[in-house]
């Protein structure tokens, strides 16, 4: 690159000028707008208000930055066979290294259909059992499914009398 640029405009530079010209461009790009993390508690907002039944939720840390965020769907669109499968993956963005987390319902059809997302810092126990308290909540029935990772009374902790 550097080469071309002598020979099509006679600048002479080298390639770490030409690499941190490229790393400052990229950084001025992609650098995250700090009003841009309030458009996803609008737009999740906005659609659990539009969606009744449905769960949207945004979480900050301590800091006031971006912890957690989840969209739960209304548990009366999966009818059918009441399959459900969890999984989670790690994402490759260049401005979030979290986690998705995602449930899955199987309708009678044998089609996937998402039933809640969650993006989460990391893997870990905590994130996974706030996104399965989600499903408690909006009303899935528990019955359904099989917690290998989360112990029934971490979810469901006894009432004290």
């Amino acid at each position: 690159m550097a080469g071309q640029l002598q020979a099509d405009s006679k600048l002479v530079c080298s390639r770490s000028m030409l690499y941190r010209v490229k790393e400052a461009v990229l950084r001025e790009v992609f650098a995250e707008d700090e009003k841009s993390i309030e458009y996803l508690l609008w737009y999740l907002t906005a659609f659990s208000d539009r969606n009744l039944g449905t769960i949207a939720n945004f979480e900050r840390n301590e800091s006031g930055n971006f912890s957690r965020a989840l969209v739960a769907l209304d548990p009366a669109w999966f009818s059918g066979q009441a399959i459900f499968g969890g999984d989670a993956a790690h994402m490759k963005y260049r401005l979030y290294n979290g986690v998705q987390i995602v449930l899955v319902a199987r309708d009678g059809n044998f089609q996937n259909r998402v039933a809640a997302v969650a993006l989460a810092p990391i893997e870990d126990h905590a994130n996974f059992l706030s996104f399965s308290r989600s499903w408690y909540v909006i009303d899935f029935r528990f019955e359904m499914y099989l917690f290998s990772v989360i112990d029934m009374q971490e979810l469901f902790p006894p009432q004290a009398s």
